[in-house]
């Protein structure tokens, strides 16, 4: 064997069964102090949709909303109805036609993209809200049930 070899196997075998004799003389770390605890999981969304406030609010907060959603409905038919007509008429149109059907489209759907996203956002935010409400009432009855 040569030399390289001899030095590397020794580096292998021999050096950790030394670190290891080293370690025994180590004593163990103190053991710690174990003390009981309580773990209680609570689902806060199921909770709080399943009180009478929370299931009372949320469908106050879609009643709200229905005419949005009647909004949203209406430009989407519209936007179909469109494009519909686009693949229908479409070979038939000459190009100035054809482009300003294109735009319309285009337009409809950037609008109905702006009037989606401030609704989501408009409902996640009083959603927010309602949670928040029901939650503070909550907080006491769990941390009773904490103690």
């Amino acid at each position: 064997m040569s030399h390289k070899r001899v030095i590397l196997l020794a580096a292998i075998f021999i050096l950790p069964a030394e670190a290891g004799a080293q370690h025994e003389n180590i004593p163990p770390p103190p053991t710690a102090i174990v003390v009981p605890t309580k773990i209680g999981i609570i689902n806060i969304q199921n909770v709080i949709v399943g009180t009478d406030d929370g299931q009372k609010e949320l469908q106050a907060l879609e009643k709200k909303f229905e005419p949005r959603k009647a909004e949203l409905k209406a430009l989407s038919d519209e936007i179909e109805a469109l494009k519909k007509q686009l693949d229908t008429q479409g070979p038939k149109l000459n190009d100035e036609a054809r482009s300003a059907l294109v735009k319309q489209i285009d337009s409809k759907q950037k609008s109905f993209g702006r009037v989606e996203e401030d609704a989501q956002s408009d409902f996640g935010t009083q959603q927010n809200e309602i949670i928040q409400k029901i939650l503070q009432k909550l907080i006491p009855v769990i941390d009773q049930y904490a103690k």
